[in-house]
């Protein structure tokens, strides 16, 4: 379940997120969502981490301590039934700047970040398909009304038109699927939580909810990119376009 935070205008970071779940985790960690919300102390329907913080919608009025309470104790349902997380950061400025640099509009290549963020999630987590047995395959969930919906329908019918690039990332399904899925609310929390604390991002200083989300993962699925990382990032991008097009001429 993939999420997004920081792609609007103007923002200082960019990031496409979210949570790795085996078929029974989703269940369980569907379960252990709900009963959270439902509690009398919170009776909420619908998890958003940015109202959560700024007390809008149905965290209206709600005291500080509460909030983060809540937040905390939906980390931990993530940390104890999420196979693993994944998250891609890249500032807007320095995608723009390499954009430029590598004159990338020439090669078809959008001026667009959220789009690198979420080919780089893609290959991450074909390395991470490779782990499951034969018979398992990923199913990517992203949210309903994304304004990129035939973008990422046109990337996974071109994955999987490509039959290497289909035998490695597996991914046999895409669904939209709404803000109340449990799931796709647990990728909000995490996107959110990194986003709040990516300046410190070099320290040790981060949340108690981020320190929990981030409990015993692999630090190789969370890669803040900086300017260098960038250009790395899009050279590479741009050598599969050009694999794949000689492929597909073949």
């Amino acid at each position: 379940h993939l999420d997004d935070s920081g792609t609007h205008a103007c923002s200082p970071l960019a990031i496409v997120g979210g949570v790795i779940l085996s078929e029974q985790g989703s269940v369980d960690l569907q379960k252990a969502w709900c009963n959270t919300l439902t509690k009398s102390e919170y009776g909420v329907e619908v998890f958003h981490g940015a109202d959560c913080d700024a007390g809008r919608g149905e965290f209206d009025g709600w005291a500080r301590e509460r909030s983060h309470k809540l937040s905390l104790e939906l980390a931990n349902i993530v940390s104890s039934h999420a196979a693993d997380i994944i998250v891609y950061g890249i500032k807007p400025e320095d995608f723009h700047t390499i954009w430029e640099e590598l004159s990338l509009r020439k090669n078809g290549i959008k001026n667009d970040v959220y789009r690198i963020l979420l080919q780089l999630c893609w290959h991450k987590l074909g390395v991470f398909a490779k782990e499951l047995p034969t018979d398992d395959t990923l199913k990517i969930f992203v949210e309903k009304g994304n304004k990129r919906a035939s973008f990422i329908n046109d990337l996974y019918l071109r994955v999987n038109d490509d039959r290497q690039a289909s035998d490695i990332l597996n991914i046999k399904q895409i669904a939209f699927v709404g803000k109340e899925c449990p799931p796709l609310q647990a990728a909000d929390l995490l996107v959110h939580e990194i986003y709040k604390y990516h300046p410190n991002w070099d320290t040790d200083v981060m949340g108690d909810v981020l320190r929990e989300l981030t409990k015993n993962r692999n630090w190789e699925t969370i890669k803040l990119f900086d300017v260098n990382g960038v250009r790395q990032v899009m050279l590479e991008l741009q050598k599969r376009d050009r694999d794949f097009i000689k492929r597909k001429a073949k």
